[in-house]
């Protein structure tokens, strides 16, 4: 075989010639789509489930009821979620017009439930802190659309999507805001007719009274931006820590006043035994002034990445804290009783000697690095030298016990002389490890 017909050459060997098979071309436009049902329904449109020829996959169909006014809604969702290339953005396919003029667009099929299903199932506080990774994602994906200057504004656990696989997806962009897109506004939302605070509400107020953001109640549209979703997703946060919305009223109006207020019941008389850091993040993110919330839904996510690295830096010090503070009472009660028995055995010359000075100097490094620990909170990271302090009294001890094997003829001199070496210098450690116990579980809490 020459060269130039080798697979190994990293040459292309030219296709042969002869006739070139014909592939049959699927269905274009709405065509390309064979519906199978329905996955959900409101009142401007629905949501299909539908078969895509073209590629023989499943797939979601959002399309207008009719040809209202909120056609240009549709649009602007179509082209807001189109532009936004991001995983935790379900991505747009293709959009168009059917034979009556309705408008439609075709994206990802997400698989899975919203996080408010997820929420409702969760035992507790407990049970649902297991969702704090998908409030995260769905931080992190609304932070991108921040980056490209797009504000949500109807951020709620209904609108996040807990995939099958892990998947977190921030849906229904329909009340999204971009510099280039233009807003539909259709109805008054101080409507007092029946209805759940939970509602989506368009017009001068944009969005869900029960997570909304003082400033959107009000309806002033300079003043929403990135800070706007971050208070929804601080609401989101506040859902998952209390088990309830922020603004809970049996009427949308009672729930938009509320909001105008950022009248809700405290996190902190909700949750108590949720984490004080979520917490303090949560009031952060809720705060009534924009600027004193997080610049933008990133800086929430890195806080709640923080928090969550924390949470097992903490669990490694509670348990360090504990087993030390166990350390400190089973070697303050042998070495009381080893000290017992060898006063009665030797006389003082022996509590005197290189070693005690050797292990004082350790022990006082100990108490000194443990002391600033707790002042700085553990900015500077002095736990391993505190402890490497502690582990340094008690190999002195051991030294000890080979000089007093080397300079003492009489056996039982020197087995006094160790005696007392090992008792002082493991009530030093044990001390230490207490003291270094009681910082960590102090700085755990």
């Amino acid at each position: 075989m020459s060269t130039t017909d080798s697979l190994d050459s990293g040459q292309t060997i030219p296709r042969a010639p002869g006739p070139t098979s014909v592939v049959d071309v699927p269905p274009q436009g709405a065509a390309r789509y064979e519906t199978i049902g329905t996955l959900g329904e409101g009142g401007m449109g629905r949501v299909l489930e539908a078969v895509d020829k073209q590629f023989s996959r499943v797939v979601a169909i959002k399309e207008l009821r009719g040809t209202g006014g909120d056609a240009a809604r549709l649009h602007a969702e179509a082209m807001v979620t189109g532009n936004l290339e991001h995983p935790g953005i379900p991505p747009v396919y293709e959009r168009g017009l059917r034979a009556d003029g309705t408008p439609w667009y075709a994206m990802r099929r997400v698989r899975g439930r919203s996080l408010e299903a997820a929420l409702r199932e969760g035992q507790g506080v407990i049970g649902r802190m297991a969702l704090l990774g998908a409030v995260t994602r769905a931080a992190q994906t609304l932070g991108f659309a921040h980056e490209k200057g797009v504000v949500h504004r109807d951020v709620k656990p209904e609108n996040i999507m807990v995939g099958t696989h892990g998947e977190v997806f921030v849906v229904d962009w329909g009340l999204a805001r971009s510099g280039h897109l233009a807003e539909s506004s259709t109805s008054n939302p101080h409507d007092s007719g029946s209805g759940s605070s939970m509602r989506t509400v368009a017009g001068a107020v944009m969005g869900t009274p029960a997570y909304m953001a003082p400033e959107q109640a009000r309806g002033d549209g300079q003043m929403v931006d990135a800070r706007t979703d971050v208070f929804a997703l601080g609401a989101v946060l506040y859902r998952l820590l209390t088990g309830r919305a922020p603004y809970e009223a049996d009427s949308m109006a009672k729930a938009v006043e509320h909001a105008v207020r950022c009248d809700f019941p405290s996190v902190d008389g909700l949750a108590k035994e949720a984490p004080a850091p979520l917490r303090d993040i949560c009031k952060k993110a809720m705060s009534s002034r924009p600027e004193d919330r997080f610049p933008t839904a990133q800086h929430l996510a890195d806080a709640l990445e923080a928090f969550a690295s924390g949470a097992v830096s903490r669990a490694y010090e509670q348990t360090a804290g504990r087993t030390a503070v166990v350390a400190l009472g089973f070697g303050l009660i042998a070495t009381v009783m080893g000290l017992q028995g060898i006063v009665r055995l030797s006389e003082s010359r022996y509590l005197v000697g290189p070693h005690l000075f050797i292990g004082l100097t350790f022990f006082a490094i100990s108490m000194w690095l443990a002391w600033l620990e707790g002042r700085t909170n553990g900015r500077l990271g002095l736990a391993p030298m505190g402890y490497g302090m502690a582990a340094c009294i008690f190999i002195t001890g051991f030294i000890a016990v080979g000089f007093a094997m080397v300079t003492k003829a009489d056996p039982l001199e020197a087995a006094k002389q160790a005696g007392v070496a090992l008792a002082l210098d493991g009530l030093f450690t044990a001390t230490a490890l207490g003291v270094w116990g009681l910082v960590m579980f102090k700085r755990a809490r």
